[in-house]
């Protein structure tokens, strides 16, 4: 039995092996290209496609981890597993954006607020999930994830706060979103609206 879903979960295994090494070799790899890329002028374009490739490189290894866990969880809910899936892409679209947003603003702009809402409401899913394997009730595992929806609200109470009574904190935080790049999200933190 144990040979069986070994070898059933290895093809698996090794996609993932495999995606992870891409995932390496596209966010570490392209630093020595800079030079020639900026002799051809087209460092623009390979940064957002190295972008959107550890994008999708993350979406496919998340679509990967959940189609593994689809055979195994017959009696427990799927859908925790599914927003949890939404995690790890949008947390690297947040890492990634703001270091190509300057090359299409709009668009990007537009996916780091959404990245920014899923990392925040998939959070919850993973630690769902998490608990699922430590915590064996499920009363336990309700108040785990009541517990980390109270933090983070919590958090983004502090940092409304901050934005709204110390002074000038919004406008640095427009200040340094418009040097790294963005143009909508500096005017709605600084208060001129769209």
């Amino acid at each position: 039995m144990a040979q069986d879903d070994f070898l059933r979960g290895l093809p698996l295994a090794l996609l993932g092996i495999l995606l992870a090494l891409a995932f390496a070799l596209v966010a570490f790899g392209g630093r020595g290209r800079v030079a020639n890329l900026e002799a051809l002028r087209i460092t623009d374009r390979v940064e957002l496609f190295d972008a959107a490739c550890l994008v999708l490189l993350a979406m496919a290894y998340e679509a990967l981890r959940l189609a593994s866990t689809l055979d195994e969880r017959l009696r427990q809910p799927r859908s925790p597993r599914a927003i949890a899936a939404l995690f790890l892409p949008a947390a690297v679209a947040l890492a990634v954006i703001p270091g190509v947003v300057r090359h299409a603003p709009r668009l990007l702009e537009a996916a780091f607020s959404a990245s920014l809402v899923l990392t925040l409401g998939a959070s919850a899913a993973v630690v769902w999930c998490t608990a699922e394997d430590y915590v064996v009730t499920g009363e336990g595992r309700r108040r785990l994830v009541l517990a980390w929806a109270g933090a983070m609200l919590a958090a983004v109470v502090v940092v409304v706060g901050i934005g709204l009574f110390v002074p000038d904190a919004a406008d640095r935080w427009a200040d340094r979103a418009r040097d790294v790049g963005f143009e909508l999200i500096p005017r709605v933190l600084a208060g001129r609206h769209l």
